[in-house]
């Protein structure tokens, strides 16, 4: 199996802003001094995430015309030139699929418009301003119905996104970005 070298640089840079955004994640955690057992949830996630990254980077380029979607951790993250999956790093969730194809992007859009409106309440620090950017983002592409943009915009906007999703009770949220960041 093979990939253009566009598509494979693509798949790399995914791959790294995730394993950077989850050290941002570990660095906050340890700031917060949270338990071992969290930041330890988040060492494996790096180490998964670097795991992936070795086996895009192994993968031989070629041009190809045959398409097929590259799903990494329940994120379908570009329509890749190839010839047939790639291991691990191709990981469709059946279960996932499912909820993100059946959302009510109504819905989304309102639950994401309360928490934006909860979240700039509450935001004091300039992490927790890059989070409600991320949700604004998030917001945006709810109402143009752009699943692909959600679900990366989602993943971006960390912990604190979440904490005070679930807090405000909503629901459709908090499960997407669950699922975004990888925790279902």
């Amino acid at each position: 199996m093979s990939i253009s070298r566009a598509d494979k640089e693509r798949l790399k840079k995914s791959k790294k802003a995730e394993i950077q955004n989850l050290l941002y994640d570990k660095d906050l955690l340890v700031a917060q001094r949270l338990s071992a057992k969290n930041i330890q949830e988040v060492n494996l996630k790096i180490l998964k995430a670097k795991k992936e990254l070795k086996a895009i980077e192994a993968l031989p380029e070629k041009d190809s015309d045959s398409t097929t979607n590259i799903i990494v951790n329940g994120s379908n993250i570009n329509q890749i030139n190839t010839g047939t999956n790639i291991g691990d790093v191709n990981q469709y969730n059946g279960e996932r699929s499912v909820f993100w194809n059946s959302i009510d992007y109504k819905i989304l859009e309102k639950e994401l418009s309360s928490l934006h409106l909860e979240m700039k309440k509450r935001a004091n620090t300039d992490d927790q301003d890059i989070a409600l950017a991320e949700i604004a983002k998030a917001k945006k592409a709810a109402k143009e119905k752009n699943i692909e943009k959600v679900i990366e915009t989602l993943k971006f906007s960390g912990k604190w996104a979440l904490d005070v999703a679930t807090k405000i009770g909503t629901t459709l949220v908090a499960e997407a970005l669950k699922i975004a960041f990888g925790l279902k």
